[in-house]
């Protein structure tokens, strides 16, 4: 009985591996781990080993391939595979200081060690989200991956480390948290002697065989490594370094291979058919889930949360709600909305136009008027706002004040915000202020140490004067375009700049707001090319209209930044199809029309969203071919991701939040500003015919939402404190500086 404990079987064609998997059997290889490298080695993997006994999976991004990555998108794949029955561990992921260059930046770089603790962080949180062990690749970086799992409390669920190198006092160290070792090529190479010590203090019931295949001939293949390393070969090499026989080495090490695989806990997961778990109740519809859509699936609800995922009606003996023929999708998350700084509107009044619109989870801006989220205080008097008049679940921005104000950023990661939102643009010097830019910098490596994503304002102050100058007290300033002639582009895209070159220097998690122009998000896949952790977003109203169709609308049109011509709305549809847009927002600031009126240059900017965001999307969509789960991957699980709440919402997934959005798309309509939730009484959507619209919506299995009518009662919805994190001194900077 043979057991190896690291392989990549995802890397043979569908031909080869039928031979591959004969000829190990024929060997004696009686049980295989399948480590995947990336999302779509991952995903093979997982499918190898759902069609085979013997065969278990393992799910991750390597570090080599961290760079790749900067950001959050690839962990809601990770996730969703991780949740497969058939996978029994998050790898091979962890840390490589000692690789040669990756995009002509060397791995010793500073940039580079952060980017790939960055990712490897994440898929720590994710291996303790599923209860998971994890197999490590470490080269030259043992320190900071010890550092980091006692950082992350990731001894809980313990691990593999494939050991290329380390050190006796490593196997002690890895070995008090629980991990085991799985011993490969090395010990076979001409200067192995250096590693047989280390390898001999591996405790015995730690101790695996790996193969590391395709690369090595026990699978039929050739190796350009210098001396054979095929199992067996291997083993019996490992037999005698231990003092072992070769039956006996294959024994244990087969026995501690079955004692690591049973460290899975049992999952719930997507299935087909019934159970015997009792649910609150079933519901029927077809299911959007992050992958596919499932027609006539079901959701089990129990206690709040996402029971279980079935392709067909279970048949439960539990209450049974019945949407056939709707979507059922995940509730949306809206991370841009202003409830608090428009006179007339407050969080009841917004989360009751969410709930209206399909929306589950808001996340709202820090810029209340006469009292911005800027200290403990004022965000203690939000959160009891949240919990005695919300509908659906909120989360909350933090800011600071426009000179000196760096003190209130710590009081405000501790209080539990989701992110911080900052501008260099200034609409008040004290609800809405442009932040001096030492204090930008200081923010920014602040928030980088606590890993808290900031959110920026990207328009630059005198960049938008030069051109206000040029346009005020000409006929020019009286022309419906004035406004957007006072905010070109070029105000946008030099304000990400600044930005986005802080975030590379500091390592801080950015995240650009209301981008309208494709230069913009560009600029932002160069900066993630280079390693930073940035992503942008867009708002509906941008893929909605072009410069024209917002000008015919009057005041009702004008937002900041403005809506572009038609041709950068094209763009921004191709961008959103490729994946470089990362979330698509509301920037909801439902002004009163007295608010709206005095020309193009003087009146409000901003318009409501909340309440059509969903219909919106879906009938702008049905025009175009972006698949479904793409689409609502973009209002749901991407935003989730970034904004550090994908733990609770986003997915239709087992253990998560039961939010839900259901729509119906047989049943077109006109949207009438009058009749909605919104208390202003206008939208520039007004009168536009829509594909579908939202028949019901449920905020963690309850019903906020059903039939045109908020059934939600105020303070129903919860706040969202986002998870803790432990922090780390910012790049550059000494700990506790």
């Amino acid at each position: 009985m043979i057991a190896d404990a690291h392989a990549h079987l995802d890397a043979f064609s569908a031909a080869e591996l039928g031979t591959v998997l004969a000829e190990a059997r024929r060997s004696g290889v009686s049980a295989m781990v399948t480590v995947g490298m990336d999302c779509p080695t991952s995903a093979r993997g997982v499918a190898i080993a759902a069609a085979e006994a013997d065969v278990h999976a393992a799910v991750g991004l390597h570090p080599w391939l961290a760079q790749d990555h900067p950001d959050d998108a690839p962990l809601a794949e990770l996730r969703a595979l991780g949740r497969s029955p058939d996978v029994v561990a998050i790898g091979e992921i962890g840390l490589d200081f000692v690789g040669n260059t990756f995009r002509d930046l060397s791995y010793r770089d500073p940039v580079i060690r952060r980017q790939q603790e960055d990712v490897f962080r994440d898929q720590l949180r994710l291996a303790n989200e599923l209860a998971l062990p994890v197999i490590l690749h470490s080269r030259g970086a043992h320190e900071a991956v010890l550092r980091i799992l006692a950082e992350e409390g990731s001894d809980r669920h313990g691990g593999c480390v494939q050991f290329f190198e380390g050190s006796e006092a490593d196997v002690s160290s890895f070995a008090e948290l629980g991990f085991m070792f799985s011993v490969g090529a090395s010990i076979t190479e001409p200067d192995c002697e250096r590693w047989l010590e280390v390898v001999r203090a591996i405790p015995a019931d730690r101790l695996l065989l790996e193969s590391d295949a395709p690369w090595l001939p026990y699978v039929g293949k050739g190796s350009d490594r210098s001396a054979p390393a095929d199992l067996a070969v291997l083993g019996p090499r490992l037999a005698r370094v231990r003092g072992l026989s070769d039956e006996d080495l294959f024994s244990l090490t087969a026995a501690n291979l079955e004692r690591f695989l049973a460290t899975t806990r049992k999952r719930a997961s997507v299935r087909v058919g019934g159970g015997e778990q009792a649910f609150d109740y079933v519901l029927r519809g077809d299911l959007v889930l992050p992958d596919r859509v499932v027609r006539g699936g079901a959701l089990g609800i129990k206690d709040e949360v996402i029971a279980a995922v079935f392709e067909r009606d279970p048949g439960s003996d539990a209450p049974t709600v019945d949407y056939s023929g709707r979507y059922v999708f995940p509730g949306l998350v809206d991370t841009h909305v202003h409830a608090g700084s428009i006179v007339g509107e407050d969080l009841g009044s917004t989360t009751a136009a969410a709930a209206a619109g399909g929306v589950t989870t808001i996340v709202d801006m820090p810029f209340d008027r006469g009292a911005p989220v800027m200290g403990a205080a004022r965000l203690g008097e939000k959160v009891t706002q949240v919990e005695e008049t919300a509908v659906v679940d909120v989360g909350l921005y933090g800011t600071m004040p426009k000179d000196g104000g760096l003190g209130v950023l710590e009081e405000l990661v501790d209080g539990g915000v989701l992110a911080f939102k900052f501008s260099l643009f200034e609409y008040d010097p004290a609800r809405f202020p442009r932040i001096r830019i030492g204090d930008l910098v200081g923010a920014f490596e602040s928030l980088s140490a606590a890993r808290i994503p900031i959110v920026l304002h990207n328009e630059l102050q005198e960049v938008t004067e030069y051109y206000v100058d040029r346009i005020v007290g000409t006929p020019a300033a009286d022309h419906p375009l004035a406004h957007s002639w006072s905010h070109p582009p070029v105000a946008e895209t030099s304000a990400s700049v600044l930005a986005l070159d802080l975030a590379y220097w500091t390592g801080a998690r950015l995240h650009l707001a209301h981008c309208t122009h494709p230069h913009t998000f560009r600029l932002i896949e160069d900066f993630r090319e280079m390693g930073a952790r940035v992503s942008g977003e867009t708002c509906v109203h941008y893929l909605a209209f072009d410069e024209a169709e917002a000008s015919a609308l009057g005041t009702l049109g004008k937002v900041n930044p403005p809506i572009r011509d038609a041709d950068s709305r094209e763009v921004l549809w191709e961008l959103l199809g490729e994946g470089a847009i990362a979330s698509i927002s509301t920037d909801h600031a439902p002004w009163p029309l007295e608010a709206k009126e005095g020309g193009s240059l003087a009146a409000a900017s901003g318009v409501p969203g909340v309440e059509t965001l969903l219909p919106v999307i879906f009938t702008l969509a049905t025009r175009r071919e972006l698949p479904l789960p793409d689409l609502i991957a973009h209002l749901t699980s991407r935003p989730a991701e970034i904004f550090g709440i994908a733990d609770r919402k986003g997915r239709l997934e087992v253990g998560l939040d039961a939010d839900l959005a259901v729509f119906d798309p047989r049943s077109p309509w006109t949207f009438r500003a009058a009749e909605a939730e919104s208390r202003v009484g206008w939208s520039p959507f007004d009168g536009v015919e829509l594909a579908g619209r939202v028949e019901a919506t449920y905020v963690r299995g309850r019903l906020a939402y059903r039939d045109g009518e908020v059934v939600g009662e105020p303070g129903s919805g919860r706040w969202l404190r986002r998870a803790a994190r432990p922090r780390q001194a910012a790049p550059g900077v000494p700990a506790g500086a």
